[in-house]
């Protein structure tokens, strides 16, 4: 399951998992990660804030998968 309050980690996995995202997921939001979230929302028709807030979150956790210890 997704966690509710996710890292920056668990956000890019899920853009790229939702095919936004090509970067590397590092937890670091550039300009790649902004966008990303900003066209997921677009796509989403959410508020493109390029903030993941619990609504953003809360389409974008479908495509959440756990990594694999």
């Amino acid at each position: 399951a997704a966690p509710e309050t996710p890292s920056k980690e668990d956000i890019q996995a899920a853009l790229k998992n939702a095919g936004y995202y090509d970067g590397t997921v590092d937890g670091k939001f550039g300009p790649k990660t902004q966008k990303a979230i900003q066209d997921f929302q677009a796509a989403n028709e959410l508020k493109v804030d390029g903030k993941v807030g619990p609504n953003t979150w809360n389409k974008l956790k479908k495509f959440y998968v756990a990594p694999e210890k």
